[in-house]
């Protein structure tokens, strides 16, 4: 007579991380809700977030996408229900030349034969965060992601919708981006910062 075995726990998974001296550090473990599964390396976006599917798991244990960011948080973005947005992800996420993220779901879609989708990754939009006139010369500044390119315009009246570009494209290398305004002393003009694609 054959004894029944034990079933086995479910493959839930880890995000670890492993120095270069073998260390092995387990940043976070899945525990169904929030997915279970991984099977592929996560992606690091331009956001210097990584991003990644699981298999199984979420709200329909169908598979999510997640967000982890460098400091230890995670986030589901997505749980998977079966229907347009498909099922299982079973490949991980490729990043985009234009810094989205891309997938693809093994089951679920049309005809239950899988989805293609895409994780859209959108960068906050630049806010001025001080612009001040000194002698002839506004300096701005405002917040800015390292890597973007952004263009000043300004405006006499706002009453027009009549933009103008201040000088040249600008392309953010940190968290913040300046530029500057020689202007005449009585002139008065609005500013905007417009993040191009």
């Amino acid at each position: 007579m054959e004894l029944p075995r034990a079933e086995a726990p479910p493959a839930t998974g880890t995000i670890f991380k492993i120095s270069t001296n073998g260390l092995l550090t387990t940043l976070y473990s899945f525990d169904g809700a929030n997915g279970s599964g991984p099977t592929c390396t996560p992606v690091r976006a331009r956001d210097g977030n990584f991003y990644g599917t699981t298999v199984s798991g979420g709200s329909n244990n169908l598979g999510v996408v997640f967000q982890f960011k460098p400091d230890g948080s995670y986030t589901n973005l997505h749980s998977f229900t079966g229907l347009a947005d498909g099922s299982e992800p079973d490949c991980g996420l490729t990043l985009g030349v234009d810094g989205n993220l891309y997938g693809i779901a093994e089951g679920g879609g049309a005809g239950n034969n899988g989805t293609l989708f895409a994780l859209i990754l959108s960068d906050p939009a630049p806010v001025l965060q001080t612009v001040k006139k000194t002698n002839s010369t506004v300096s701005l500044t405002w917040s800015a992601v390292a890597g973007r390119i952004y263009q000043v315009q300004f405006n006499t009246n706002l009453a027009q919708n009549a933009w103008s570009n201040l000088g040249t494209q600008i392309a953010a290398t940190n968290s913040t981006a300046t530029a500057t305004d020689p202007i005449a002393q009585a002139t008065r003009r609005f500013y905007r910062v417009v993040m191009l694609p």
